[in-house]
């Protein structure tokens, strides 16, 4: 476990709850890449090359999840946009984030349409 000023460090994680394959929608989508582009810790964290989408209206929903599938899920700029969109809409959704420990391996994996964080040894 990592500590900074007497507080512990935590790590958060996107997580999909649907028996939909997972893709995060357009919207989320520009919002993941606008951060992108403007955040160094963002960029720096990264293992994929992202492009600008800017405004771009429609991005086709088998692009967005091929898209989405290399998005490391603790990325910083995924979970800021996901919090963002969870904060703009009253509807439940099926994303959520949860938070561990900096510093603990983890892994994810699907049951019954959710998914759920496991520790590796």
């Amino acid at each position: 476990m990592i500590f900074k000023g007497g507080k512990q460090i935590m790590q958060k994680i996107v997580l999909y709850n649907s028996s939909i394959p997972y893709a995060l929608s357009p919207s989320c989508l520009r919002k993941y890449f606008s951060l992108k582009s403007k955040s160094e810790k963002c960029h720096a964290q990264s293992s994929i090359e992202y492009c600008e989408y800017g405004d771009v209206p429609e991005i086709d929903i088998s692009i967005a999840r091929k898209i989405t599938s290399i998005i490391e899920r603790d990325d910083p700029c995924l979970v800021e946009a996901v919090e963002d969109f969870l904060n703009s809409t009253n509807a439940d959704s099926v994303l959520r984030i949860v938070e561990l420990p900096d510093g603990i391996k983890w892994g994810i994996v699907s049951i019954d349409d959710k998914e759920h964080v496991y520790i590796k040894n």
